[in-house]
């Protein structure tokens, strides 16, 4: 299984088209892909440019594998010192507990992994 579909840094991210990151996310996908996938991995390349355009430190992964799961997060920002969890709910208006829920398990996981450092992710 491949540790995310997409991964980058924050300048590489930055630079790349959002049809350039769609192409990387749809091929390494592996299904043929809904109109309602696409819409959302866009928005969420949106979203994400916005939010980390003054953190050059910043790793990007998209659709990230959490191991123990068996699932995949949406979004990992890995910066040097914290790993922020995303996960997107694209049309949703409120958090349910079941997304509340979905989230602190994929950051407990992440915890559980001894002594993962920013250099895990660079190197996927």
């Amino acid at each position: 299984m491949r540790k995310a579909y997409y991964q980058a840094t924050a300048s590489e991210f930055l630079q790349a088209d959002a049809s350039f990151i769609l192409g990387e996310l749809t091929r390494a996908h592996g299904f043929a892909l809904e109109h309602s996938q696409r819409h959302a991995w866009l928005e969420q390349i949106a979203l994400i440019k916005e939010a980390i355009v003054q953190t050059p430190q910043a790793h990007i992964l998209f659709e990230f594998a959490i191991p123990r799961m068996g699932k995949r997060a949406d979004t990992i920002i890995a910066l040097p010192n914290a790993i922020i969890v995303i996960e997107f709910k694209v049309g949703a208006s409120t958090f349910d507990l079941a997304a509340i829920e979905q989230v602190h398990d994929y950051a407990l996981d992440l915890r559980a992994r001894p002594k993962i450092k920013l250099s895990d992710f660079s190197s996927l």
